[in-house]
């Protein structure tokens, strides 16, 4: 294999939600009632946010994408000569946990924004930003606008400016 290309694939997969409380930290799940619950998270959960966000405030919620480092270290193992890309929206899991994580948890239903997670069940998808901080190393880290221009975008935008003004 020479090429594996991913296009908003990582923030689809299954991630743990977790939440700082006053005694550390929780898995944010889903009863039987769907409403939130809130239980001690597991020890491994517990010593992967500490080291992620060492002093994530009470309140805080943070993902733990798992599934995402895994598939990329699959992907990363097939490619004999060549790259993994992968293009997805992201940020870093202690900038997440500053932020609303409504802002960085969202659904999508017949190609628009849906509505709040544990609404509507099974008729929207839930994606999640994805956590840079928690995949494998990337050789190049680059935003879509850093990109663009190392492909020549800027040029081709010139060129359909010169276009429109000459007609």
């Amino acid at each position: 294999v020479g090429v594996v290309m991913a296009n908003e694939l990582l923030d689809n997969l299954a991630f743990d939600l977790l939440e700082r409380t006053g005694i550390g930290w929780s898995e944010v799940r889903v009863g039987e009632d769907l409403v939130e619950v809130l239980v001690p998270a597991r020890a491994e959960l517990c010593d992967e946010a500490a080291r992620l966000v060492p002093d994530a405030p009470a309140g805080a919620r943070i993902p733990i994408q798992r599934s995402a480092a895994s598939w990329l270290r699959s992907a990363l193992g097939i490619v004999e000569r060549g790259r993994v890309v992968a293009v997805d929206y992201a940020d870093s899991t202690s900038s997440m946990a500053r932020r609303p994580w409504t802002d960085w948890v969202r659904t999508y239903r017949s190609h628009g924004r849906g509505g709040p997670p544990l609404e509507t069940l099974g008729e929207q998808d839930i994606t999640c930003e994805v956590a840079v901080d928690q995949l494998p190393n990337p050789d190049v880290d680059r935003s879509q606008t850093e990109f663009l221009k190392a492909h020549g975008l800027e040029d081709l935008i010139d060129a359909a400016r010169r276009a429109w003004q000459d007609r």
